[in-house]
């Protein structure tokens, strides 16, 4: 663990996340208004399953599972060095309750697929909006395996929005693929990997 992590405050880091996530809200939510609901478009109807809820929600199990195989398979087939993110992911998930790892995991979920589905993909396209998306998880710029790994998630999230026709899809999805690795991180189940 890179030392500068280790020595951070733990209610800095979490303000950190919980701020960023705000801000992501914040801006999905004008967005919402004015390319949505001053256009007409109903609240509910932005946020419905669909006609095929079952399905729309097995697509997004079937998709989150597909993604933590492969981030599993991944970490235990490259070099450790490849995900290794200074501590931080650590840091924010080895002392929560599993309790707080559902509340956090949901919060991103939530906001993160609210602004870039929602808004930014309808905006701008996929491809782009995904560049954004592995942008704004800076912190792995430099690692290029978790950069490009978070940009075909997102293209994922994003194929999953385009497919189903709810951004309820990518937000289930995202949240299962956070809440999953998060939980094996909280509970050191990838400690055999070195």
């Amino acid at each position: 663990m890179d030392p500068r992590i280790q020595q951070m405050d733990d209610r800095l880091l979490l303000l950190n996340l919980y701020l960023t996530q705000a801000i992501a809200l914040v801006l999905g939510f004008l967005g919402l208004y004015f390319f949505y609901l001053r256009q007409g478009v109903s609240f509910t109807s932005l946020f419905s399953l669909g006609e095929n809820g079952y399905s729309t929600l097995g697509w997004a199990l079937l998709l989150a599972a597909l993604i933590i195989v492969i981030e599993v398979c991944l970490v235990y087939s490259l070099p450790a060095t490849y995900f290794d993110d200074g501590g931080i992911n650590k840091k924010l998930f080895s002392n929560r309750t599993v309790g707080h790892i559902i509340v956090m995991t949901a919060i991103v979920a939530f906001c993160e697929e609210l602004l870039f589905r929602l808004v930014l993909q309808d905006q701008i396209g996929l491809f782009w909006t995904s560049v954004i998306f592995a942008f704004v998880h800076i912190r792995y710029i430099s690692k290029w395996v978790m950069f490009t790994t978070v940009f075909l998630v997102s293209l994922s999230f994003g194929w999953l929005y385009i497919y189903t026709g709810s951004v309820i899809a990518p937000m289930v999805s995202h949240f299962v693929v956070d809440l999953i690795l998060a939980l094996f991180i909280r509970f050191d189940l990838l400690k055999d990997k070195k």
